[in-house]
């Protein structure tokens, strides 16, 4: 029988204080980490945290508002009942969604590590966790999660040792756009921490890319994101509060056309630049073709200043970072995703999922994700994206409406989230380790 964490020695591990006197901060510690991880204390660390051994330990990066972080907080909601309490260390101090976890019930431990330096400290604190806490596995996110998991689990007494698992969420296909420091990680991490017991893809084309670097495990499986179809569905009203939402902010074209939507954030790999390119040779054959961009900094004005060059500012709607894709997706007449790297692209099984047609670069799982539904054209082809988007949107309206259903059943059958779900609890089982 595993014994539960010891609540001073965790608070020792993590130099949280347990009466309102903080104690002196470590040196590896910043302040505002201190802040940050008293925050998690006070509101996703109730004392019920220490009085149980969890099934699963996950370990990210940090919980920014972003793909894989709200991924992982819908997959412990999904699998909680079976696995129990799946508890979550964050590296970084990054905390966009520590609320929605804390609202959630997830405990979120913070180790504030925000500079190299602090690295050795933070992977000691993280093995003593792992030996309090004494998960059967854990679960490392991306690149750096999945290092830092390795390595404290190394730390461990043999008797206590958890599994490893890692769970890889990137494409490879433009490493040249890609950061020196992600290149480095990418390279190192199989070289670094060795292979871990399992070793988790969110694409079949990653798994292969990531198997040519020296990637290995005893087992290799593919997770696929998914999509909650109960949320993302066909909505006959969207549309004219999307429309409504176009003349908002942009209220100077006089255009009532079809709404062509990019849903990105602003970063090299998803290539606006092309998603641009497109929209303006759309607006040459289209004359009342409207466009909008949603996205983290696509509302910032160096963007808006790239738009105003290509002549299309006054007919394109920049929305920004948005909390209610699901809401909007539904509105759109048609979706553009120009990325030049992906693994698993959610917003093409999105848009799918709500009945909307979508054309798409050759990126990561797109073909596989899109079938006969969608079109595709070759990385930075803003010639032949453009012409997929004009032949989509000149079909006529039976067809179109073929289209939009034969998506939306596509979606349902196949990138329902319920069968990352099972994919997932068969992993977790299917290594050996048993829900507590």
């Amino acid at each position: 029988m595993r014994r539960p964490c010891d609540m001073s020695k965790l608070e020792k591990v993590l130099a949280f204080p347990r009466d309102t006197e903080r104690s002196p901060l470590p040196s590896c510690m910043s302040t505002h980490c201190c802040a940050s991880a008293d925050y998690v204390r006070e509101w996703q660390m109730p004392t019920p945290m220490p009085e149980y051994s969890p099934t699963v330990l996950h370990v990210i990066t940090g919980l920014a508002n972003a793909g894989a972080e709200n991924f992982l907080l819908r997959l412990i909601k999904a699998t909680s009942s079976l696995l129990g309490r799946q508890p979550v260390v964050r590296l970084r101090t990054v905390d966009d969604l520590d609320a929605a976890y804390g609202a959630a019930g997830v405990d979120v431990i913070a180790l504030g590590l925000d500079r190299l330096a602090e690295a050795p400290a933070a992977i000691t604190r993280l093995a003593h966790i792992i030996e309090e806490c004494r998960p059967r596995m854990v679960f490392g996110w991306m690149y750096h999660g999945s290092l830092a998991a390795s390595l404290a689990a190394r730390q461990v007494a043999s008797v206590s040792r958890p599994q490893v698992t890692w769970n890889i969420r990137h494409g490879l296909q433009v490493g040249a756009a890609q950061s020196l420091t992600r290149r480095l990680a990418i390279r190192a991490l199989p070289f670094m921490a060795g292979p871990p017991d399992v070793l988790t893809f969110n694409s079949a084309r990653a798994a292969e890319a990531h198997g040519r670097l020296g990637y290995r495990a005893r087992v290799t499986q593919v997770i696929p994101n998914g999509v909650d179809v109960h949320n993302f569905k066909p909505d006959a009203a969207a549309a004219s509060r999307l429309s409504a939402l176009f003349r908002e902010r942009a209220p100077y074209f006089a255009g009532q056309g079809p709404i062509i939507g990019h849903v990105a954030r602003v970063d090299p790999l998803k290539d606006h630049a092309t998603a641009i390119k497109v929209f303006r040779h759309i607006a040459e054959a289209r004359p009342d073709a409207r466009f909008m961009f949603i996205g983290a900094g696509t509302d910032r004005a160096e963007f808006c200043q790239r738009l105003l060059l290509a002549g299309i500012r006054e007919r394109t709607a920049v929305l920004g970072e948005r909390r209610d894709i699901q809401a909007l997706m539904p509105g759109l007449d048609l979706l553009l995703l120009t990325s030049r790297s992906e693994a698993f692209p959610n917003v093409l099984a999105e848009a799918m999922s709500c009945g909307v047609a979508c054309v798409s670069t050759d990126a990561g799982e797109a073909e596989a994700i899109l079938g006969d539904v969608g079109m595709l054209a070759k990385l930075g082809d803003a010639r032949n994206l453009g012409a997929h988007v004009l032949a989509l949107l000149a079909e006529p309206s039976d067809q179109a409406a073929a289209r939009r259903e034969a998506a939306r059943c596509r979606a349902v059958r196949l990138l329902s989230f319920d069968h990352a779900v099972d994919r997932f609890v068969q992993i977790v089982i299917g290594a050996g380790v048993r829900p507590a």
